[in-house]
């Protein structure tokens, strides 16, 4: 989208979904234990079945922040309603450091400086786009499992299993506030992350 016909690049920046980096991975481990297994190879038939036969499987997610406007409050050229800030200090003066403040979690090493490195769009301006990045996420869920063949019939399968979602418990923290002059400027009041939720479930398959 063109800005300023005076200026094509008033409005470059990097695009709102732009991830720089994103690792996803996923695996299944049948664990080594049990008849005919690196451990425990010899077991009594009794204590295999619920030693032996265990599966572990997860899913990992990890990436980078997502890049975030500093809005203004401001009209701009291009119809925008809430341009951008103006970015006029040095990057140096974007330090991250989430930290807590005991009243609150703070996203910028010094938020006051951060705010001085920016100003109002002047008329028929447009702000600088998606200087900031949000913080990174990540993020771990894990299943353990177990079949066991029916005596009866092998094709009768019971089969066991637990799974943890966020395993870890973690907190990936939200965007922060990054509105020019707010009195919350670089506060973070929401998180990406659900709290650990684990279940567990029983199929019989015949």
């Amino acid at each position: 989208m063109i800005c300023d016909v005076r200026n094509l690049d008033a409005c470059r920046g990097p695009a709102d979904f732009d991830i720089r980096h994103l690792f996803n991975a996923n695996g299944i481990w049948n664990l080594p234990l049990g008849r005919g297994q690196a451990i425990g190879t010899n077991l009594n038939k009794w204590v295999d079945a619920f030693v032996g036969g265990w599966s572990l499987s997860g899913i990992i997610t990890m990436r980078s922040g997502l890049p975030l406007n500093s809005s203004s409050g401001s009209f701009s050229v291009g119809f925008f309603g809430n341009s951008p800030s103006v970015l006029t200090g040095a990057p140096i003066d974007l330090t991250s450091n989430i930290r807590d403040e005991g009243t609150g979690i703070q996203y910028f090493a010094d938020p006051a400086a951060v705010n001085a490195a920016l100003r109002f769009p002047r008329h028929g301006e447009s702000g600088n786009r998606n200087f900031f990045r949000s913080p990174g996420f990540w993020n771990l869920d894990l299943a353990l499992s177990k079949k066991w063949k029916m005596p009866w019939s092998e094709k009768h399968l019971l089969t066991f299993r637990a799974e943890a979602y966020n395993a870890t418990n973690s907190n990936s923290f939200s965007t922060p506030n990054v509105g020019l002059n707010s009195t919350s400027f670089g506060r973070i009041t929401g998180s990406l992350s659900s709290p650990r939720d684990i279940q567990f479930a029983l199929r019989y398959d015949f």
